[in-house]
């Protein structure tokens, strides 16, 4: 066996230790990417939202006014009947 001299041990025990610094930072350095990243995300997704929340109220909007011009050529067809019913209607000459 080989017998370790105390500067041997210290030398080793430095080592780890540099080692372990060199572990930590790169652990530090993935969890700030993780939280950019995981910000970034929180950014998009009320990005959409609120495009999202722009299509349906846009999309309420057409509803609506297809909702009145069917109503208006209803109404229009019913008053085309009254017209010809009071001209005369199916009046045989």
């Amino acid at each position: 066996m080989t017998d370790r001299t105390p500067e041997m041990e210290h030398h080793d025990l430095r080592a780890r230790v540099v080692g372990l610094e060199h572990g930590a930072a790169s652990k530090e350095n993935r969890l700030s990417a993780l939280e950019a990243w995981r910000s970034q995300m929180d950014i998009a997704t009320a990005v959409r939202d609120e495009q999202y929340r722009g299509i349906k109220e846009d999309l309420k909007s057409i509803k609506g006014t297809l909702s009145r011009l069917a109503w208006l050529m209803i109404t229009g067809i019913a008053m085309g009947f009254v017209a010809f019913m009071i001209n005369g209607g199916f009046k045989v000459p």
